[in-house]
Formats: C-alpha cells, sequence, structure tokens
C-alpha cells in the first residue's frame, strides 16, 4: 500500500471508516447531518439497474480482495443514499477501494451517472482511482484504464493535495 502526502494509511483508513458511518458519502459537509432513511422516489426509479448491480455481488465476479464488500455493505450504501447519484458515486468508491472490479465495469456499463460515479470525485477531490490505488487494488486501477475516456483519465486526476493515483 502507498500512502497519500500528509496523510498515513492508517488516516485514509479512518477517514473511509467515518466515511461509512457518516451515510456513505465522502462529500457530505456536515458530520452531524441527519440523514433520512424514508424510501424516496429515485430507488423505485432505479430498482432495475439496481437489481443488477446486487447480481453482481450474488456471482463470481470479484477481484482478489472483494470479499469483504459484500451485498450487507451495498445494502447499507443502498439505504443511506439520497439519489441515485450519490448511491453510485458511494458505492464506486467502495467498490475501488475493496477491490470489487466487476461493480466498476458494470457502473460503466449501466451509463448516465452510474457510469460518471467511476470518474467522480468526493470532498477531498479522491477519485475511486484515488481510493483503488491507496488500497493497493491494481485490478481495479486496470479496469478504469481499459475501459478508456474519462475513466483513463481519473488515473492521473489530482486530489485537492496535487496527488494523483500514481504517485
Amino acid at each position: 500500500m502507498r500512502q497519500l502526502p500528509g496523510r498515513t494509511v492508517s488516516s485514509v483508513r479512518n477517514r473511509w471508516q467515518r466515511i461509512a458511518m457518516l451515510g456513505g458519502s465522502a462529500s457530505r459537509e456536515n458530520a452531524t447531518r441527519t440523514v433520512s432513511f424514508a424510501p424516496m422516489a429515485w430507488r423505485s426509479e432505479a430498482a432495475h439497474d439496481h437489481a443488477r448491480l446486487l447480481q453482481c455481488f450474488a456471482g463470481a465476479d470479484h477481484g482478489p480482495g472483494a470479499a469483504a464488500f459484500t451485498a450487507q455493505r451495498e445494502d447499507e450504501i443502498w439505504q443511506e443514499a439520497s439519489s441515485w447519484k450519490d448511491y453510485c458515486e458511494e458505492l464506486a468508491r467502495t467498490a475501488a477501494a475493496q477491490g470489487h472490479e466487476g461493480c466498476l465495469r458494470l457502473l460503466h456499463e449501466l451509463g448516465g451517472e452510474a457510469a460518471a460515479s467511476i470518474t467522480a470525485a468526493d470532498a477531498d477531490c479522491y477519485t475511486p482511482a484515488h481510493y483503488a490505488a491507496c488500497y493497493g487494488r491494481e485490478g481495479c486501477l486496470r479496469v478504469l484504464h481499459e475501459l478508456g475516456g474519462e475513466a483513463a483519465a481519473s488515473l492521473v486526476a489530482a486530489d485537492a493535495d496535487g496527488v494523483t493515483p500514481a504517485h
């Protein structure tokens, strides 16, 4: 694993754990913000694509080390998300950090906000590529490169400190 400047690996892991406890999204500005778990209309509109993502977890399409990314964690992200975009972005970051290559491929295949999520930056300007690099998920980095376009470009995107996934 590599270190991000000014951050130890453990501080990045702690940050990741804090993100998960805050309802999944690093873009939430206030840690004391209350997250509503009430059903929202976007969930019914996204049900078909969500079902396809769930199949990804049930199948054998897991990269090495991806076992930690369970259907239970996916369900937590689903329940805590405030929109399809929020769900996809958090899912992409989690998938990249935990080595779930198939999830990144499927998000790209779904198109729209789902595809955009594999390049979306959080509040610290970390993209899924930053998380994959930080946690040593070479397979996820390879997938982003293979997908080309903006996904490949995210491999050289700088975070708020000017650090790219390649550093």
